[in-house]
């Protein structure tokens, strides 16, 4: 298998060169029989053969095994790790856990390519890491077996998975289940807090200062203020060249005008960029009695359009909002002539100014506002795991693999995998050092963390591991340091967040992911295209006008069943009623 496999990763190798003179793979051979694949699936997860049993010690002790053990391993990697097989940590864990992993390096540039292709051959490694392809759990796992389920391998042989999992809320392994309720991949958490409420409004405090003007809590505070930015010269130049609201439909990350504000009138996370998903930020939301719903149809997302229009038609929020892209907005934003913009919408001040700079210093965060009916809420993105290690029914003993992998979840292993080696990259805290969140630290950065530059020390972006909440949030920081600066970035993110963002966080409202057969996600995928084109179009037409709240709203509402919004309902709700249900 290993000298087949190496052929094919040296094919793989030769296409990828060959892929700019215009060169075709040709499409490999059908894979083995799903029976006799799922057979070898269902003997692969239950392996706990006396073999198995011989070898394998107990969770959470090393070595992982008596004898040792090697096992093959396809990762897709970039130029961030040098070389796999002499890289530190890799040697460093292969002592540790007397598990050697004959690596199969392909390029993260045209991954899914070359996994399918080593899928389709049937010759496979034991595992994946960090390379996969879409379809690598429903085609290759549900339908297959190819890729085994892993449920048991973590009940029984993965401590530490466990552990990290519990700081998640109740639930959230089942966002990885496949539609047979199965789990087949192994998850990397990466947790970012100021993420999960990142549709952020930022204001201009020194216009806000030089006005005198609070800031504003309501939609009717929140207009009044714009027009005093549009109105009073807060600039100073003596000319009327202030731009109240301005956002960019392009690129960036949530600058979109409409996203932070309709939260005022209804739950609302529709991202209108032309470019975005339909099936996943479209104005889907849950219901108190657990069905997925959308906000599109809504009485109150009228009202909210009614409410956005009528601040474009007093020149409130700029035209170019809805055609720009995010570096547009951000020329706006840093005229060197005049201070211009009162107020942008982004995920961080990134998005719209130079950061760090005097421009950027200027801002702070507006907490959602009150709209008419008292709505006041902040769209929440859960930070939940993704899965990046897959076993094949390929391996012998599988649980060999699980035991490998379980302590890079531990707060050492996530460490030192991604970071670098204790005392030398980190360090314990000692007494009296804060983190992020203002609590005992949990670890303190000794030297710069690089994951994007060559080295050879650890695996930085690859592998698993739990970079938790409570790890990421507990390095070491001063409390003292300047916010807007480089340095007070990620302190600044979580207060701004903590203060004025998680209050009014909404995550019962948020759609689990959905899981699809093939059939289904066959129907779903021109149906998503078709729905997601007009409700956003519609948006900005609402919104500048161009189409008539009065006499249009009917024509779009029966156009929404045109484009299919019964069918993605009942085909979302029954995906939501398969996984979740009654947990």
């Amino acid at each position: 298998m290993k000298k087949t496999l190496a052929l094919i990763l040296s094919v793989l190798m030769l296409i990828s060169a060959t892929a700019g003179c215009g060169t075709t793979a040709a499409t490999p051979s059908d894979s083995p029989s799903a029976s006799a694949a799922a057979e070898s699936s269902v003997s692969a997860e239950a392996s706990t053969s006396a073999e198995a049993g011989k070898i394998v010690t107990d969770p959470g002790t090393f070595p992982v095994v008596t004898e040792k053990a090697t096992y093959t391993c396809v990762v897709a990697t970039g130029p961030f790790v040098e070389d796999m097989a002499t890289n530190k940590f890799t040697t460093y864990y292969e002592d540790k856990t007397n598990v050697h992993i004959e690596w199969q390096v392909i390029s993260e540039q045209g991954k899914e390519e070359k996994v399918s292709i080593i899928l389709a051959s049937g010759d496979l490694p034991d595992f994946f890491m960090n390379a996969s392809v879409p379809d690598m759990e429903v085609k290759y796992g549900t339908q297959e077996g190819l890729i085994i389920p892993v449920d048991d391998l973590i009940t029984n042989n993965m401590m530490y998975l466990q552990e990290a999992m519990a700081t998640y809320p109740v639930g959230s392994m089942d966002t990885m289940r496949q539609v047979d309720g199965k789990l087949y991949g192994l998850p990397t958490m990466s947790d970012c807090f100021h993420c999960a409420n990142s549709a952020k409004m930022w204001i201009n405090k020194k216009w806000l200062d030089k006005l005198g003007l609070a800031v504003p809590t309501t939609t009717t505070e929140f207009e009044a203020v714009l027009k005093a930015f549009k109105e009073k010269d807060p600039n100073g130049n003596g000319k009327q060249d202030e731009i109240p609201l301005v956002g960019a439909i392009k690129g960036g990350w949530h600058n979109t005008v409409d996203k932070f504000l309709l939260n005022a009138f209804l739950y609302y996370d529709m991202d209108i960029n032309p470019d975005s998903d339909a099936g996943t930020n479209a104005g889907w939301f849950m219901t108190a009695d657990k069905k997925v719903d959308t906000a599109l149809n809504k009485d109150s997302y009228k009202a909210g359009l009614g409410w956005l229009n009528g601040l474009y038609n007093q020149g409130l929020l700029y035209d170019g909002s809805f055609t720009q892209d995010n570096t547009q907005l951000t020329q706006l934003v840093e005229n060197p002539d005049a201070e211009l913009v009162g107020c942008v919408p982004g995920g961080w001040g990134g998005t719209y100014a130079k950061v760090p700079g005097e421009r950027y210093s200027q801002y702070v965060t507006l907490p959602p506002l009150k709209g008419p009916d008292g709505v006041q809420g902040a769209i929440t993105f859960p930070q939940l795991p993704w899965n990046s290690l897959w076993i094949t029914s390929n391996a012998k003993n599988p649980e060999v693999i699980a035991r490998w992998a379980d302590w890079l979840y531990t707060v050492e292993g996530s460490l030192t995998v991604r970071r670098g080696f204790k005392d030398v990259a980190w360090r314990a805290p000692t007494d009296g050092e804060m983190g992020i969140n203002g609590k005992p630290a949990v670890w303190t950065q000794l030297i710069p963390w690089n994951d994007s530059e060559p080295q050879n020390e650890t695996w930085t972006r690859l592998g698993v591991f739990a970079e938790t909440d409570a790890l990421r949030l507990g390095q070491t920081t001063d409390l003292g340091l300047e916010r807007t600066s480089m340095e007070g970035l990620e302190l600044f993110l979580f207060e701004q967040t903590s203060q004025n963002y998680r209050p009014y966080a909404q995550f019962e409202k948020v759609v689990p992911p959905l899981k699809f057969s093939d059939e289904t996600m066959s129907e779903l995928v021109t149906m998503k295209v078709e729905f997601g084109k007009y409700v956003k179009q519609a948006n900005v037409e609402f919104i500048t006008g161009k189409k008539d709240l009065t006499k249009d709203w009917d024509a779009y509402i029966s156009g929404l069943d045109s484009v299919g919004l019964p069918k993605i309902l009942e085909i979302y709700n029954a995906a939501y009623t398969s996984i979740y249900a009654g947990k």
